[in-house]
């Protein structure tokens, strides 16, 4: 089943308010995988930023700040 663009908007907005208050409450580590980078910088006290199942880079600004060139480019093509 697909949904329209609101509903898909309003499912990802519910399952980040869900993630962001299980962590509030219980104090646990999650992990999400994503490509959004919204996502990403919405939910995250951390980003870590994984190309071909290597770790390039990890930080809390490595989207403002890029290092490497793989971050880069990916970041240029969304």
């Amino acid at each position: 089943m697909q949904c329209d663009a609101f509903r898909c908007e309003v499912f990802r907005k519910l399952a980040e308010d869900l993630v962001k208050q299980y962590h509030e409450r219980t104090g646990c580590t999650v992990f999400i995988v994503t490509h959004s980078v919204a996502q990403a910088e919405s939910i995250a006290d951390e980003i870590l930023f994984l190309s071909e199942g290597k770790l390039l880079e990890r930080g809390k600004d490595i989207i403002k700040y890029p290092a490497t060139s793989e971050l880069q480019l990916f970041l240029a093509t969304r």
